[in-house]
């Protein structure tokens, strides 16, 4: 019934009163946008704001950033990448963080159309979002087996040139969790539901065990309270009564830690909204999923951890207890107990394994080379398109710094675009390759260090590489035409002139290591640089921190001083690659501290658990331990004793733990396109890690029995 096209423009360079600056989150939409994404105006007409070109509707937050208030930016006018002007017919509301989508600025579709004879004439164009609203009670399936004749009828003629295409629909509120096999999708910190699902199966696992725990110490304390069962019974209470009174036990507990707990989340949320940069927090009044899911919890737990140890305890006999009968935990209940023991020592060596995997990838791919030297190299993107144009003169200017050792001019600081297209080979029988598109001059290559492997690079002396005639290919490139001797090949060109192989470079990441790297098609076009790079020359040897970052704060200067010698009203805005890079893994290093928690809080809790549950071991063989030290024995032989079951129970959940955590962390590994192998010799380590672990909680307790007076040990009871 409605739809909207949207076409992100990213970055752009925005004029007004002979200032220059960067504005993130422009795109075009058309005038359907307000009511199908339901975006409010303050000021202006939803049906006229964006229906004639070279109109804009930009945000609130925008109209105070240019503008002294958000009424006098309504009909005034801004220049977009020293282009036409914009007359802003209208203020919108600034959207709210949640939404996945994020923008200031919309210039109206008909613009882009206008401006864009392509937009109107081919259908092959992957650039625009497209947001569909749908009858009521719209069959999708139906509707969905329609799109391959609409394929067919339209877009089929692309096929003959390597593209195929595949049409589908995605609800709404999919497109933030379940977007990660679009390659390049455009959200702002886009989510990934596979985390949501790790994390949540996480804090089920660590919240198990805390229940593991309360049910193991009520069954290993319960000969304290054997002596109260008794005497109910005795006076009347039926195991019903004393049932209903052990789980209303855990009931008010569980209440209690759950009150505490909102309390503990209110107190760490900012932490853990500053760690995984979201804006998070807990809306009691409004948000029901949340509040049914806290009684949903509270309803378990209460349920876990009450009935066994109620059930458990209300069986005992009163002749015997009330006869002082001595206990300990043996048949199904001692069973139990191991098995649960197991059971949080197979989570929390399966949660160590995972961090240990986590660190294992992150450091490979921080250490990786990446077939590329970004030590020292800054990016300065230029924002208006004539800007490119005087790049060979700042590179003069630039070069005349002695502690600037090179400058290139290029699409990105990988000389890659974000666009990507394909060209047919000039043989008898043409083939079709599909190709990222890349910008670069003739300094590129040896500037960031990517050899050359067969022939030649580009030169300055040579006007048809200049002209963008000459072409050098990657080596995936080559190997996906199958060419043995790939100089001198041609391709065709964008009218009756051909390209030539000049030179094949190494291949080499231009995107993240989850990304496969792909064929990249080189040549010298100006048109396409959008960036100056940089490189610096190393700081001296034995410079002290402050010294080296006076060094570099000195050179930034100097490319500052540059820059706006040439764009003296322009922003200059620019990235140390290497820190770029850092960022790319930001995600992984996020998830790695929450993991490191949470593994860090499951063997707290495993480790109190085993604690309580040594203390009443020791309890049930003080007359034994007092009868060994009598008879000679050691303390080391005595601990020893007390502990050989436990460490049986955690080298059991070690090979339980194994599978498992084989499993999660190969799906973690899955995300990357080149990744470590397995790193099976970690298993070893982590069930050492908890073996130790364990022992150091269990010798706490037992090293202090084992060194008691056996005179006090035998004159217990």
């Amino acid at each position: 019934t409605n739809a909207v096209r949207l076409w992100p423009r990213g970055p752009m360079a925005v004029e007004l009163n002979d200032k220059i600056i960067k504005q993130e989150g422009i795109i075009y939409a058309d005038t359907s946008v307000f009511n199908l994404l339901s975006i409010p105006l303050l000021y202006g007409d939803l049906k006229e704001a964006l229906s004639q070109p070279h109109t804009a509707v930009i945000s609130e937050k925008s109209a105070l950033k240019y503008f002294t208030t958000v009424e006098a930016a309504l009909g005034k006018t801004m220049r977009f990448n020293n282009k036409d002007s914009y007359l802003i017919t209208g203020i919108m509301k600034d959207l709210p963080e949640e939404f996945h989508l994020q923008f200031e600025m919309m210039a109206s579709f008909i613009t882009a159309e206008t401006e864009n004879e392509w937009i109107r004439s081919e259908w092959r164009s992957n650039s625009f979002i497209t947001y569909v609203e749908l009858a009521p009670n719209v069959d999708l399936a139906s509707l969905e087996d329609k799109f391959p004749s609409f394929i067919e009828n339209y877009m089929s003629q692309y096929e003959d040139f390597g593209f195929s295409f595949d049409l589908y629909l995605q609800p709404l509120e999919d497109i933030h969790l379940r977007s990660d096999h679009i390659k390049f999708q455009w959200q702002v910190n886009m989510g990934d539901i596979q985390i949501i699902y790790i994390f949540s199966l996480i804090a089920f696992l660590i919240l198990f065990i805390a229940c593991i725990n309360f049910i193991n110490i009520a069954i290993s304390r319960s000969i304290k309270r054997a002596k109260e069962v008794g005497m109910r019974k005795i006076i009347g209470a039926n195991r019903l009564n004393l049932i209903y009174q052990f789980n209303s036990e855990s009931v008010i507990i569980t209440l209690l830690s759950i009150i505490l707990s909102l309390g503990l989340v209110e107190l760490l949320l900012p932490m853990f909204n500053k760690l995984l940069n979201t804006e998070l927090f807990i809306n009691f009044i409004h948000n029901n999923l949340f509040n049914i899911g806290l009684v949903g919890i509270f309803i378990l737990v209460s349920l876990i951890t009450g009935l066994y140890p109620a059930y458990y305890l209300s069986r005992f006999k009163p002749i015997v207890v009330l006869k002082g009968a001595k206990g300990s935990i043996k048949g199904k209940s001692g069973l139990l107990t191991k098995i649960l023991v197991a059971i949080q020592f197979t989570i929390t060596i399966t949660l160590i394994f995972s961090i240990l995997v986590i660190q294992k990838q992150i450091n490979y791919t921080q250490k990786k080379d990446l077939g590329y030297n970004y030590e020292n190299v800054m990016e300065i993107p230029f924002f208006n398109p004539t800007d490119n144009e005087k790049a060979d003169i700042i590179r003069a200017e630039l070069l005349k710094n002695p502690d600037i050792v090179g400058v290139s001019a290029a699409a990105s600081v990988t000389g890659t675009s974000g666009s990507q297209s394909f060209r047919a080979t000039s043989d008898s029988i043409p083939q079709q390759l599909m190709y990222r598109i890349c910008g670069v001059d003739p300094e590129f290559f040896d500037l960031m260090q990517i050899p050359i492997v067969e022939g030649r690079d580009f030169s300055r002396d040579y006007a048809f590489d200049m002209n963008g005639s000459s072409v050098i290919l990657n080596e995936i490139a080559v190997k996906e035409l199958g060419w043995d001797n790939p100089i001198g090949r041609q391709f065709e060109g964008d009218s009756t002139d051909l390209r030539t192989v000049i030179g094949v470079v190494s291949d080499y990441h231009y995107y993240s290591l989850r990304t496969k790297i792909e064929p990249a098609f080189f040549t010298v076009d100006r048109s396409n640089n959008r960036s100056i790079i940089v490189k610096f020359a190393n700081p001296q040897e034995n410079l002290s921190k402050a010294e080296e970052q006076e060094f570099q704060n000195k050179n930034v200067q100097f490319v500052e001083d540059t820059w706006r010698n040439f764009f003296p009203s322009a922003t200059f805005d620019y990235t140390f690659v290497e820190q770029r890079l850092q960022d790319l893994y930001n995600n992984e290093r996020n998830s790695l501290s929450i993991f490191t928690y949470f593994a860090i809080l499951s063997i707290l809790i495993s480790c109190l658990g085993l604690y309580g549950l040594i203390s009443f071991v020791v309890e049930q063989r003080t007359n034994e331990i007092g009868v060994r030290k009598v008879m000679g024995g050691s303390v080391i032989q005595i601990v020893g004793l007390l502990i050989k079951d436990f460490i049986k129970l955690i080298l059991i959940a070690g090979v339980v733990a194994a599978p498992l955590a084989i499993y999660l962390s190969e799906e973690f590994l899955q995300t990357f396109v080149y990744r470590i192998s397995m790193p099976y010799a970690y298993l070893m380590l982590s069930i050492f890690i908890a073996l130790v672990i364990a022992i150091f909680t269990i010798s706490f307790h037992a090293i202090k029995s084992a060194n008691s007076n056996p005179v006090d040990a035998l004159r217990y009871e």
